[in-house]
């Protein structure tokens, strides 16, 4: 089976069309909670708009056999300035190459522009260690929206400018439920920290929103409704609860199939009862047709450049220093979501990781 006939396939189409269907109303539904708010409410009804050309784009590629995701995931950086529990990037084996350059981002980022990618997701590490790149990166680049998911622990003022400046940058500041559960994961007085920066964002108008690692012990106390209710009392307005994925099975902290219909439900309730957006990652699977890493929503790139199907991935056979277009016909992408790997699932963590921990995948 080619790449094109892998675009073409059902589930893949499906899937695709879910996908957009679901950015289209998160703009829109982020328009409209921001109309009391011009700034915002214009930005994200023109991002609204632009958005179908961006479609329009990737539709293009689709046809000459090049599949493009809707987003990248760009770790920009492996420094940070925490240890965190569960960091993929600490558990990861580490790279040997430098980290992208400024000018290999901006180049990056001009092709994912002209292939039909919308979002870059800059994470790490810690982001903000390269801010002054992302900042450059969101002048040259304002109709594509920036998410940074950061610990809010290093920040300025000039940082808070920025945000307020280029609405296209989205600060997402990471949390693990209350201050025990943060301070255990994270450190002590990460939590006290990340809730000031909330306080300093809210204060200066910015939008931001937070993300929650969702795990067995968590899952009840950042999905109930007094938890995001003071989130948004402090100004948070998008929350996005990142499922747990181990780089190792049958860990205990991955959500049972009770716990994952559980958090799909009070999502579900978050969203009709407060005027926020919450959404979970890597997504309600069943109802994309399986799992959106590997070029099928999404791609991650490593800080040296290599391109993965998502961030609790270690294998690729493609740099972005050699283009992104190329990048992205990778073969191990192509085995992949040929395989049936995406739309499989395995007790105790991601069929991905365990199918490329017991060398299934070449």
């Amino acid at each position: 089976m080619n790449n094109l006939t892998s675009f073409s396939s059902s589930s893949e189409k499906r899937g695709r069309i879910r996908l957009n269907r679901a950015i289209r109303y998160s703009l829109l539904a982020a328009a409209i909670m921001n109309k009391k708010r011009p700034r915002y409410f214009s930005f994200y009804l023109t991002l609204f708009l632009y958005y179908e050309f961006s479609v329009l784009k990737r539709k293009w590629n689709g046809l000459k056999g090049l599949l493009v995701p809707a987003a990248l995931m760009i770790s920009i950086t492996r420094q940070c300035n925490l240890n965190c529990m569960g960091c993929y990037m600490h558990a990861k084996k580490p790279e040997i190459e430098q980290e992208l350059t400024f000018e290999e981002l901006l180049n990056l980022t001009t092709e994912a522009k002209n292939l039909g990618i919308f979002i870059l997701v800059f994470a790490g590490g810690e982001p903000l260690i390269r801010f002054s790149n992302i900042r450059s990166l969101a002048v040259a680049f304002p109709k594509i929206l920036m998410p940074i998911f950061t610990n809010g622990t290093i920040y300025d003022n000039e940082f808070v400018s920025d945000c307020i400046s280029h609405p296209n940058i989205l600060p997402i500041i990471s949390l693990e439920g209350e201050k025990a559960q943060t301070d255990e994961r994270r450190g002590m007085g990460v939590y006290q920290k990340a809730k000031t920066l909330c306080s300093i964002l809210h204060d200066a108008g910015v939008l931001f929103g937070c993300s929650f690692t969702t795990t067995s012990e968590n899952v009840y106390e950042i999905t109930s409704l007094n938890f995001i209710k003071d989130l948004y009392s402090k100004g948070c307005r998008l929350f996005i609860f990142v499922e747990f994925v181990p780089m190792y099975e049958n860990e205990t902290l991955c959500l049972s199939p009770e716990k994952q219909t559980y958090l799909s439900e009070m999502i579900e309730e978050i969203n009709s009862t407060i005027p926020v957006i919450a959404l979970k990652f890597p997504g309600d699977q069943e109802w994309f047709s399986g799992c959106l890493a590997a070029g099928r929503g999404f791609a991650h790139i490593s800080p040296s450049g290599s391109l993965e199907a998502c961030p609790a991935s270690e294998q690729s056979d493609r740099n972005v220093r050699n283009g992104l277009a190329n990048a992205l016909r990778s073969p191990l992408f192509q085995s992949i979501r040929q395989s049936g790997t995406l739309t499989s699932e395995k007790k105790g963590g991601c069929s991905l990781v365990y199918q490329e921990k017991h060398g299934k995948l070449r």
